[in-house]
């Protein structure tokens, strides 16, 4: 077993070097570091599987489907995968095929990492201070085995994401299939918001899992069916003539006024839009089904709805929850990660697309200068995503709210959500109106708040309250 006091690199949750630290001080204070992840796959496509020895620092007697470990000071990931692989179990000299770098949370354990995988049919030499005993075992073995048995959570990610990314029907290995390497960030429902605000910023997307239960995807659902079924399809190519696009979902569905102020991701809006702007406001409500024979979308960037005025910043933040799963075959969203930063001209190959693979409840996060389309549905089912989008305060909506949610609609409404609606003042000056049947001679300017009956909110947590002239109640 490595010495406790081994000197391991410290990062940030962007994964950029920010020191290093004992590696029992890194334990005690839970810092984020870095780590290596090997999936051992045999020529069959059997996973070796461990059981972590007793005396590990972390998850003890815990059973793990990767070898590797932690990422020493000085030392870049290829290396460290190389060497935890022969200290554990003897290999080497064998190539890594890298799959993704992701970042990962939980109670005991901060983490960035990288996920490999390697073919070897050699012996094992296990290393008895770390490993207590492993085998080689399907994949869907090793599934089944997690449920009844403790398995390393960042471990148990990396394997789930192998499979949901990388492995057709079969469980062949990615690199045997020559399955692109094209992936976007994956975080775990506890995620901080800035981890994932750093990856879209870096990427221009990522994807947090299972944000919400069963249960509420159900709800929802069950809310939107009725409004879902009676949308035509899309006009054009673009729209999708095997897409229905409903919208309106203030004004229709609870349900989705709870996604609307989902707390991890208003805490995501916070950190990307705010920088921005006063205030930002929700910009779409859309269900979108991809219903059987719809083929994938042209690639696009969502920020063009403004034309190619705005120069500078990120004008918008998505988000896209799985109401269904998201498979390849039913049409995951295509991602192309990294091309915020292209040249406008720029198109994506086929090998630069990633997809938004998830599982229902899940939510993928974007901006709006990431390339991205709707997948094609080669599936015999509905590929159905719930769109959220939000946008900064001081530009247009692209869906008017004030005509899908007017004001006799959303006088009952959560006063947080009124005002991400636009019932407020986004900044001085900005959102008032004039009653026109105000004639008694007193001050014609309003705050929003007023066309709902109330006054503006003092003190709002999430948005900092604007006051602009006369806020008494018209009349």
């Amino acid at each position: 077993m490595p010495d406790v006091d081994e000197i391991v690199a410290l990062v940030d949750e962007r994964d950029m070097a920010v020191g290093s630290a004992p590696r029992s001080e890194m334990r005690a204070k839970g810092l984020r570091h870095r780590a290596t992840y090997v999936l051992v796959l045999n020529a069959r496509g059997d996973l070796y599987v461990q059981k972590r020895s007793a005396t590990k620092d972390v998850f003890p007697g815990y059973y793990e489907p990767t070898a590797g470990g932690v990422v020493l000071a000085g030392e870049d990931y290829d290396r460290g995968a190389l060497r935890e692989v022969e200290e554990e179990l003897g290999i080497r000299d064998t190539p890594m095929t890298p799959l993704f770098r992701f970042s990962h949370q939980s109670e005991h354990n901060r983490v960035c990492g990288a996920a490999y995988s390697c073919v070897y049919d050699g012996p094992l030499v296990l290393q008895e201070e770390e490993i207590e005993s492993g085998t080689f075992m399907s994949p869907s073995a090793t599934l089944r085995l997690a449920e009844t048995r403790p398995f390393t959570p960042d471990g148990l990610y990396v394997l789930q994401r192998y499979l949901a990314e990388f492995v057709s029907t079969g469980a062949q290995p990615a690199h045997v299939r020559g399955t692109p390497m094209t992936t976007l960030a994956r975080f775990s429902a506890d995620a901080q918001a800035t981890d994932v605000t750093a990856a879209v910023a870096r990427d221009g997307a990522a994807i947090v899992e299972r944000l919400i239960d069963d249960a509420q995807v159900e709800r929802t659902l069950c809310d939107l069916a009725p409004h879902i079924d009676a949308t035509p399809t899309g006009p054009d190519d673009f729209a999708g003539h095997h897409t229905t696009r409903t919208g309106a979902l203030v004004a229709r569905s609870p349900a989705c006024r709870d996604l609307v102020l989902h707390d991890a991701v208003l805490a995501a809006c916070d950190d990307f839009l705010l920088p921005h702007c006063q205030r930002y406001q929700l910009h779409v409500t859309q269900v979108i089904r991809l219903m059987p024979g719809q083929p994938r979308q042209p690639l696009h960037r969502d920020r063009l709805v403004w034309g190619d005025y705005l120069q500078g910043l990120e004008p918008q933040l998505n988000t896209l929850w799985a109401l269904t799963d998201f498979t390849r075959e039913n049409g995951a969203t295509q991602v192309v990660p990294g091309s915020p930063a292209w040249p406008k001209k720029r198109e994506a190959r086929d090998d630069e697309i990633a997809y938004a693979v998830m599982p229902r409840g899940s939510v993928l996060v974007y901006s709006g200068s990431v390339i991205h389309g709707g997948g094609a549905n080669d599936s015999a089912a509905d590929r159905i995503g719930l769109n959220i989008t939000y946008s900064l305060g001081w530009l247009r909506q692209e869906e008017n709210m004030y005509l899908s949610c007017p004001p006799e609609a959303a006088k009952g409404l959560d006063p947080a959500l009124q005002e991400l609606l636009g019932y407020t003042m986004m900044s001085y000056a900005l959102g008032y109106y004039t009653p026109p049947a105000l004639d008694d001679g007193s001050s014609a300017i309003r705050a929003p708040e007023y066309a709902l009956g109330r006054a503006p909110r003092k003190g709002r947590k999430r948005l900092n309250p604007v006051d602009a002239y006369d806020t008494r109640p018209a009349g």
